[in-house]
């Protein structure tokens, strides 16, 4: 990933990401449901990334493991993967970005209803809620810059190899060369698929916390 995860921090002290009955208006319910939606979308495309990540190693140690053998078709295979990771990589950025949005709408309305609420129990209780709810936010931003991290080190070792390949020639010499370029690429890919693991997983806890899809706010609460 290119662009710094920076600007989205500040969610991570300000977010919440569900929503409960208890103090719930219809229409934060309704956006906890947004919330819940983009998260799972936030995950398929973490996961459908991690994939890529080993298909593109896979694609790379093939290609100069074979010194003998025409490498065009390999080179072919290992570049077009390289654009397939980079525009997963993409969409995982703005999946995390969406899903931070939807929490950010969901908690100005839980903040609003907070304000709104008589009784001293049932606001201590719904603080309580939006406390824990933005530590679950903090987790998720937390690993998701690691991800980050991992992943531009990831990127970048794959843009060294495709550069040396190139110099190269592809050559027989050139494609020994490389070989040490592919062991880090597996090695910084592993890395950077337990690192969105982590995310995927801090993800789930939050997505848990979200009021059951089969539960309506009181009727009080609308």
């Amino acid at each position: 990933m290119k662009k710094t995860f920076l600007s989205l921090a500040f969610f991570s002290m300000a977010t919440v990401a569900a929503v409960h009955t208890t103090g719930c208006t219809k229409d934060a319910y309704e956006q906890a449901g947004t919330v819940k939606n983009d998260a799972q979308n936030l995950q398929t495309k973490m996961q459908e990334l991690t994939t890529q990540i080993n298909t593109t190693s896979v694609s790379l140690s093939n290609l100069v493991q074979d010194t003998e053998t025409d490498p065009t078709n390999r080179y072919k295979t290992f570049t077009a993967a390289m654009d397939k990771f980079a525009s997963l990589d993409k969409s995982v950025e703005s999946g995390m970005a969406s899903f931070l949005a939807s929490v950010q709408k969901n908690f100005d309305l839980r903040r609003a209803n907070l304000a709104a609420i008589a009784d001293s129990t049932l606001r201590k209780k719904t603080q309580s809620q939006l406390d824990d709810d933005t530590n679950n936010i903090k987790s998720i931003t937390d690993a998701f810059e690691k991800a980050r991290q991992a992943l531009t080190a990831y990127q970048n070792n794959l843009t060294d190899a495709n550069n040396y390949l190139q110099a190269a020639n592809l050559n027989s010499a050139g494609l020994k060369g490389a070989q040490s370029f592919a062991k880090k690429t597996t090695s910084l890919g592993k890395d950077a698929a337990s690192e969105l693991d982590s995310v995927i997983k801090s993800v789930s806890k939050a997505i848990d916390a979200l009021v059951p899809s089969d539960t309506q706010p009181s009727a009080s609460a609308k």
